[in-house]
């Protein structure tokens, strides 16, 4: 993968109408230019492969997408992990202690 394409592979990742809390129209917008960046991939890598290694790295380079949006969700879940922790003792902060008695 050369640096354009990770470029626009960022940003169909950035572009992700799937994230919680949107309203309609920003889903909407986000489904816009993840369209536009993704055929401006599908554009690029063909040109730059040819038409015949072109579409199969296009689909390679995509399937990227599901394994970056899955990382990312560990790696937020860890960090929230991380944060409810005291980092100084190991111990879970008060908060958590309520919710386990609870």
């Amino acid at each position: 993968i050369d640096k354009k394409e990770y470029v626009l592979l960022k940003a169909l990742v950035v572009c992700n109408p799937a994230i919680e809390g949107l309203s309609t129209s920003h889903k909407t917008e986000l489904e816009k230019e993840q369209l536009k960046y993704s055929k401006s991939l599908l554009s690029y890598v063909i040109w730059r492969r040819g038409h015949q290694d072109g579409p199969l790295a296009y689909i390679e380079i995509m399937s990227l997408i599901d394994f970056l949006t899955h990382l990312m969700k560990n790696h937020k879940n860890f960090h929230i992990l991380r944060e409810a922790m005291n980092p100084k003792t190991g111990q879970p902060k008060t908060l958590l202690n309520d919710i386990y008695e609870y």
